[in-house]
């Protein structure tokens, strides 16, 4: 929480009603991006094996003890045999600089509808 501000509802515009983007594009351009700004450090085809293969046991686990973060964490970082403190301020970078995450909105020009 920063300062006053609470959030109280999260949105996720899974049809495309809010803002106009086609999600194949947007996805490849995101596995892109996300796997070029780490392969300083990781080799970008087990990178990108292992972030789909962990994407995909986040998106099957049904153990409501655990959160996606928790699931991804457990089955990423050992597939690509890092330590999560390494990798996770890059990770965090990538959502934060603007030439990261920021600049996929800018390329596929995703705008909300009037």
């Amino acid at each position: 929480m920063r300062g006053d501000c609470v959030i109280k509802t999260v949105m996720f515009d899974l049809d495309g009603t809010l803002a106009h983007f086609e999600f194949e594009e947007f996805f490849r351009a995101y596995i892109e991006k996300i796997v070029e700004s780490l392969s300083d450090v990781v080799e970008p085809k087990a990178f990108m094996q292992a972030l789909m293969a962990s994407v995909e046991a986040m998106v099957s686990c049904d153990d409501p003890e655990m959160t996606n973060r928790d699931v991804f964490v457990a089955d990423f970082f050992p597939r690509i045999e890092r330590q999560e403190s390494e990798l996770m301020p890059l990770f965090d970078a990538f959502y934060l600089d603007r030439d990261g995450f920021p600049s996929i909105k800018q390329r596929l020009g995703v705008a909300a509808h009037p």
